[in-house]
Order: structure tokens, then sequence, then C-alpha cells
């Protein structure tokens, strides 16, 4: 049975997609037929062609400059830098770019000129799929690199990755194309037309699903990043390795070798996570919000509602609200101890006061004031003060009936004599007025 892969496009998140080929590598995954858009298509050569080495050497090693002429990363760090430090850089850009039509991507042709085995791609018996889109009727264009002139195919990988108005429109053979993403950003339907029964699709965009009808298919398997992966055209060596290994994260739980839904975990024989016994203490301490604590728990999950699901997705929700790596990978009740270990943050009256009055009050916690609140629910749980009045609060925070039920149970099965590890949620303290 032919399998597919769809790559989606979105400029430098692209890196993405070479964790997510790391991981399938490693499976044993491979596949007959690859159908890209814009940096989906850039991409695509190297799978069609099999050369995973050449493209993490590639990005591993690209900068902006490689990328545009005096360009910049645009992100707001460097977009605030370049404008407070270097304007000059500003008005070169600005110039280049009204004499090009967009930015001057020589560079990046030459990068390409320099990477793409052309000559292999003609050959590759992995059939190869460049979507783009013509004007001015914004028609659909697909075209499979093995049937067309050898000399052509880098202008239509040019001409799918032409995302105007950041890029110039192509012109080839006195047509104009531009970035195959503005009509369909990851080609599943294309994959299909080529013969594939099967498709892998990997999108670059967090949250935003435009095929959920494809994608839903029993025979895709979706990846899309569980991250939002930042700006698309931010070239930055930590934010390129950053998005692979994301990639290559998200792609062990989509082939179901890894588990969880926004964090990573090994699939591994460890102590049984207390799930049943989780939702039970859930549904009998808060009644009255138990809908809203479902809804917590829902989030991210694409719809599995389990115990197992909810307890993960408790786990996950406390490592988010601490600030956790989401990048490593971890043993489930690992990552829940090492977040108990965490809360060491002292507290003072003056807190409890601050936090009480913004409790009875219905106002939100902000990101410090949640992680104070856990140290006190901590510390509640472990000197067994104040349990009762915690437990039946009439209208607490869905988020944090989740986070102390869940610490109260990871306290019972870390035990009594159990020492905590460093505090790794220190927040800035701030004294709050009783006025």
């Amino acid at each position: 049975m032919k399998r597919g892969l769809a790559l989606g496009g979105g400029g430098s998140l692209g890196s993405y997609q070479i964790g997510v080929w790391q991981a399938m590598r490693e499976l044993g995954i491979s596949f007959d037929i690859v159908t890209g858009t814009s940096i989906g298509a850039l991409n695509g050569a190297f799978f069609a062609t099999q050369h995973y080495d050449l493209a993490r050497e590639l990005w591993e090693n690209i900068t902006v400059d490689k990328v545009i002429k005096d360009g910049i990363n645009l992100d707001s760090e460097d977009i605030k830098d370049a404008f407070q430090k270097n304007r000059g850089l500003i008005k070169k850009f600005a110039l280049s770019y009204i004499k090009h039509g967009g930015a001057d991507i020589s560079p990046f042709i030459q990068l390409l000129e320099h990477y793409l085995p052309i000559d292999e791609i003609k050959e590759s018996p992995i059939k190869f799929g460049v979507f783009a889109c013509s004007l001015p009727t914004f028609g659909i264009k697909r075209m499979v690199m093995q049937e067309v002139p050898k000399e052509d195919i880098i202008h239509w990988l040019l001409a799918s990755s032409a995302v105007w108005p950041v890029f110039p429109i192509h012109k080839m053979h006195n047509r104009f194309y531009i970035d195959g993403g503005y009509r369909d950003n990851v080609p599943i339907d294309f994959a299909f037309r080529l013969g594939a029964k099967e498709v892998i699709a990997v999108d670059l965009w967090y949250k935003l699903n435009l095929h959920p009808t494809q994608t839903n298919k029993p025979n895709v398997t979706y990846i899309s990043p569980s991250w939002d992966l930042g700006m698309m055209f931010v070239f930055k060596k930590k934010v390129i390795e950053q998005n692979m290994r994301l990639g290559y994260n998200d792609a062990m739980k989509a082939f179901h070798m890894k588990r969880g839904f926004r964090y990573t975990f090994y699939v591994a024989d460890e102590t049984p996570e207390p799930a049943e016994l989780f939702v039970a203490l859930l549904k009998c301490d808060y009644p009255k919000i138990w809908k809203k604590i479902l809804a917590q728990l829902e989030k991210h999950t694409g719809g599995i509602v389990t115990p197992q699901s909810m307890y993960l997705r408790a786990v996950e929700i406390l490592a988010e609200t601490l600030g956790i790596d989401h990048l490593p990978i971890y043993t489930l009740n690992g990552l829940a101890e090492y977040c108990f270990d965490g809360l060491n943050e002292p507290i003072t009256r003056e807190d409890i006061i601050h936090l009480m009055r913004k409790v009875h009050q219905k106002q939100a916690f902000t990101r410090n004031e949640e992680r104070l609140a856990l140290c006190a629910l901590k510390n509640a749980i472990i000197t067994r003060e104040h349990l009762e009045n915690i437990s039946q609060m009439q209208n607490p925070n869905p988020k944090m009936a989740i986070l102390f039920t869940l610490l109260a149970l990871t306290h019972e099965r870390l035990g009594d004599d159990h020492i905590c590890g460093d505090t790794i949620c220190l927040v800035k303290r701030k004294k709050y007025s009783e006025k």
C-alpha cells in the first residue's frame, strides 16, 4: 500500500519537519510519495531523495543572512534592536525591498543551488509533487518534479515558496507564481491524487488545522506542533533546534511510541498513576464545577476523555503553570514529583491574605500568584492544615481544584518521609497592601 507524505508551509518553522523525519527514520517508516507546499516543498526535495543528513546540515547552519540579503529575523527582539541600534539596516532592507518587489532572496537561491540534488530529484523513485499558486487568477498548480524539465525544478520550488509580500513573486516562462499556501498549505489531497492510500501530514501551525475533513480520515496520520513554533521568518539556531526537537517528540507521540499531549512521556512500566482515584476525588469534592474541570482537562487532548488522559493533562497543566521545559522526555510520575519538589517558595501571611482576597472576589491569578498559591496548597497538604476548608470551597478556580487534588495524590504516593528537591519555580517577591 502506497504511503504519502504531505509537508506543509511555514518558512523557518520548517525545521520541525526535520525532527519528524528523524523520528520516522528511527521507526523505519518509509514513503512512496511526497507532496509539499512552500518550505514543505523545499524540505520535500530532500525527503524525495532521502538526503536526511544534507537537510539537517542545511537547517543547522542556516541564518537570516543566508536567506535574505541585509535581512533581519522577523521577531520582536531583533526588530526592536534594529530600530534602536541599526536603523541603517532597516533603511537598506527597505530600499532593497522596493527594488526587488520583495526581499532580496539571492542568498537563498544560491543556498538552494548548493544543497538541492536536482539530478537525483528527477530520477528519484519517490514521486515528488510541488504545490504552487498562479497569478493573477490564484489558480492551483500541482506539478510532479519527475515530469518537468530538469532546469525547471528549482523554479517550481521557488514558485511554491514565494511567500509574497515578504518574498517576491516568482516569474517563470512569462508566468507569475506565489506561495502554494495561499490555496493549500498542507497538500494532503495532492498526495492522494498521486496514488497514496495512506498519508502522513505534517503541519507547521499550532492549533490551526485548515483541513479537518482530511486530517480526521482513518488513513491520515496528522502531526502538528503541540506548542507554538513562533514567527515564520526567524532563523535563529536555538529556535531551529528547539523546533526540530519538538517535531521529533510530536511524531513519536503520533506514532504511539511516546505519550502525552503537550509534554512527552515514555511508554514504560512505572508505578501506575492514580487516574481513577484522581477523577473520583474531583467529582466528589467539586460537583458544582465538575463540568468546568472537565473542560480544562479536555483541552489539547483532541477530544480524548479517559481517567488516564485527564490525569496526564493535570500533570501537564501543573508543569505548564510552573514553566517547566516541554522539550525533554519525562516519566509521568517523575514530572509530577519534580513539580511537587520544586514548590518550596516561602509563603507569608500577607501572601495568603492577598490570594484569599482574590479568590473571594473571583479574580484571576497572575502566573506568579498561581505559583504562590500552589506553594501554599502544598504546605497545607504536608502540614494537614485547613485541608477540609480548601476541598470544600464552594466556587474554587477549576484549575486550582485540579492541581490541589493532583498535589495531594502526589504527596500520598511519595509519603511523609520524602525529601523535596530544590525550588524550581522562584517568583519575584511582591509585597501586597492590606488596604
